[in-house]
């Protein structure tokens, strides 16, 4: 049977946004994340988190920094209760918080997935989480909890913990890596995206090719791909997906994804 995917993860309208989780165990899910930095909080339990090359047991009572464009698989070993924060884009909350200064205590080589114990006051933080998921959830709360969240990190760690992981986010490749993505959601050109970054398509290229390991038209293309799959799985009318996805009318984006996928809407 065909491992279910973990229920609202990379919903692309919002930014910052914390999930709140509880498995049973015996049951293989999916866990993928596009374009979003994601954080695990480990609340009860314990869970086997592997891909093709790699695999790790959260354990509970720790948080993990997981990176940026996650996709892995889970299995709980036992009843697992964890919260998933994702981050769009941490630019902003990064800079006013003084987290891209900690690159100085970084360390040459860091862990694929660092991770810190939950201390009193982060596990107090969590199950207020988990309260406002209940009764609010609302973004604009999700974006203040999330600023609630770095202002304790810097005061309960040292400054080695705190680089170390966050390190996806404060990574020197990271800073070009993260106004791609942020400038990336508004264009659809190479040129426009050139424009945007205040570079020529020259230089725009050359520095692509040195992080992302492709061009930026492939790139772009790719990530296309990705929102429009991710809106077909969120989306419950289909009739909104064409304004959504910047299409012009239904039959445009049946096209696309019978010329991208192989398939048609309705088989999709």
């Amino acid at each position: 049977m065909k491992a279910p995917n973990l229920c609202g993860i990379n919903n692309l309208k919002e930014k910052n946004l914390f999930f709140s989780f509880r498995l049973n165990s015996g049951l293989e899910h999916n866990l993928r994340s596009v374009n979003h930095y994601m954080f695990l909080f480990m609340l009860a339990g314990n869970m086997r988190l592997y891909a093709d090359d790699f695999e790790e047991i959260f354990e509970e009572g720790y948080m993990y920094s997981l990176g940026v464009d996650v996709e892995y698989k889970v299995y709980p070993l036992s009843e697992a209760k964890f919260i998933f924060l994702e981050i769009e884009y941490p630019g902003s909350h990064c800079t006013k918080f003084g987290i891209p200064d900690l690159e100085q205590y970084l360390k040459d080589e860091v862990p694929e997935i660092p991770s810190l114990p939950i201390v009193p006051a982060i596990r107090l933080f969590t199950d207020s989480i988990i309260v406002c998921n209940n009764i609010i959830n609302n973004p604009a709360l999700h974006d203040l909890k999330l600023e609630e969240w770095f202002i304790l990190m810097l005061h309960l760690y040292s400054k080695v913990e705190i680089a170390t992981f966050f390190h996806p986010l404060i990574r020197q490749n990271d800073t070009f890596e993260m106004l791609i993505r942020e400038k990336a959601k508004k264009i659809t050109t190479v040129g426009e995206l050139a424009d945007a970054c205040f570079m020529s398509p020259k230089t725009l290229t050359r520095k692509f090719k040195k992080i992302f390991n492709t061009t930026p038209k492939q790139w772009l293309l790719q990530q296309k791909k990705e929102q429009v799959l991710s809106e077909f799985i969120l989306t419950q009318n289909r009739k909104e997906l064409p304004e959504k996805l910047g299409f012009s009318s239904y039959s445009h984006l049946n096209y696309y994804c019978i010329r991208q996928f192989g398939k048609s809407l309705k088989e999709l």
